[in-house]
């Protein structure tokens, strides 16, 4: 049999780009001299289609968005169409489904336009993928101890395959959950944009996607979404565009924060993912920020969408209020004990702050209500993007539900899979 080496030219292209994920590609020219040779010299025409293989695996998310990007940012939609729209998604997600979405076949029979479109918009996600693992992949064992918690590390921590596609899937569907969130919604036989207080109401079934979604899941989002308004916000206070009590640019007399969250909305409605990385990991250069950051007022400055994205308020914690309702903090909220018996614990105590004594039965709803809140001792629900063997690497603990009378019981650890274990990882960790 002859080697790869020995084959023609163009197969050896084709062989590379065929391949279905980034780190599958490193592997390949690391271990070939050859194959190496042929990626520095013809990279640009390798990358893009190793990309959309990539993309391919989040199919749910990705092919959707690429079909429907535009329309959902800049046309108005009706209550049925958003309706027809989540049922396909939901669809999708069902294994057992028989008939697979429109727009995979869209997306597949598309041509090279959308395919590559698809790859370049994966390849932002990848960066914001390394973003993250590089600034919070870190034990948060003392809650108080601000530097451990925020400093970044000077080279990237290894990641496994499995939490770098939990980081990847989340981003998707944070895309997904934005347009969403911003979409004008239109009267069904009209199609006038509706008011503004009608449209608000409407807004709040974006919760049913989050509901689609594993509880830990959703989780990531939840840990995820205050990285694009910390950052970003870091970047706009150091280059001297904000400051308490006053206005943020253009507009003196606004409070702050109400104008910053309408930048952010903004921002990642119109530059996520493909033009957000440099805001969220501070890479802007200083002499770009004055105009970066005009191209997002010029926005703004059309009354229109001004109004569309004020009514939008704050996206970024959306995870947070759908918790709020869902799992009983809000007024209208009044889940069932099943809201609480289905979760899984997760290894997120800190250490000596397992146990939830003179609980009871009720300690599972404690914990589960006590981890909507980042900044508690006793749990660090950042800790949900990360394997369990990771998590117990750094001494985290599952939860202990106790009272007086009974003896602990003990949350037990599902088993985690080969495919969770470092050492079935090797070869898939960030470069």
């Amino acid at each position: 049999m002859s080697k790869l080496e020995d084959l023609p030219f163009d197969i050896k292209i084709l062989l590379l780009q065929s391949l279905p994920d980034w780190e599958t590609l490193l592997n390949f020219i690391v271990a070939s001299r050859i194959f190496n040779t042929i990626w520095r010299e013809h990279n640009g025409a390798i990358s893009k289609y190793v990309m959309f293989n990539e993309a391919s695996q989040f199919k749910e998310e990705a092919f959707l968005i690429a079909c429907m990007h535009d329309k959902l940012t800049n046309e108005v939609w009706t209550r049925t169409e958003l309706d027809k729209m989540y049922n396909i998604y939901a669809d999708s997600l069902q294994e057992a489904s028989e008939l697979e979405p429109w727009y995979y076949s869209r997306v597949l029979q598309g041509g090279r336009d959308i395919c590559m479109k698809v790859a370049a918009s994966h390849e932002a996600i990848l960066e914001h993928c390394r973003h993250i693992i590089k600034k919070y992949m870190l034990p948060r064992m003392r809650i108080w101890d601000s530097a451990k918690q925020t400093e970044a590390v000077e080279d990237p921590p290894l990641a496994t395959k499995s939490e770098e596609d939990r980081i990847i899937r989340g981003l998707y569907r944070i895309w997904l959950i934005l347009k969403l969130y911003c979409v004008r919604i239109a009267d069904e036989d009209t199609r006038n944009v509706l008011e503004p207080e009608i449209m608000e109401k409407n807004r709040k079934d974006i919760i049913r996607y989050l509901q689609l979604w594993d509880f830990w899941e959703v989780k990531a989002l939840q840990m995820m979404l205050p990285v694009f308004w910390n950052e970003t916000k870091h970047v706009l206070d150091t280059k001297g565009f904000f400051t308490a009590g006053r206005g943020l640019c253009k507009c003196p007399g606004e409070f702050c924060a109400k104008y910053f969250t309408l930048f952010m909305t903004t921002l990642l409605l119109f530059r996520y993912p493909n033009n957000s990385i440099e805001w969220v990991a501070r890479t802007i250069q200083k002499d770009d920020v004055q105009s970066k950051f005009q191209e997002i007022c010029d926005i703004l400055a059309d009354a229109p969408t001004r109004k569309r994205l004020e009514m939008c308020k704050d996206f970024t914690g959306i995870a947070y209020n759908y918790f709020n309702l869902f799992y009983g903090f809000g007024r209208d909220a009044a889940p069932g004990p099943e809201a609480y018996s289905t979760v899984v614990p997760k290894r997120v105590c800190r250490p000596g702050t397992e146990n939830y004594v003179r609980h009871g039965a009720q300690g599972r709803e404690i914990w589960i209500k006590t981890l909507n809140h980042s900044g508690i001792r006793a749990s660090d629900f950042q800790a949900c993007l990360w394997d369990d063997w990771r998590l117990e690497s750094w001494d985290y603990c599952f939860p202990i539900f106790e009272d007086s009378e009974t003896p602990a019981v003990t949350a037990t650890a599902v088993a985690s899979s080969p495919a969770d274990s470092p050492e079935a990882n090797n070869d898939t960790n960030i470069e």
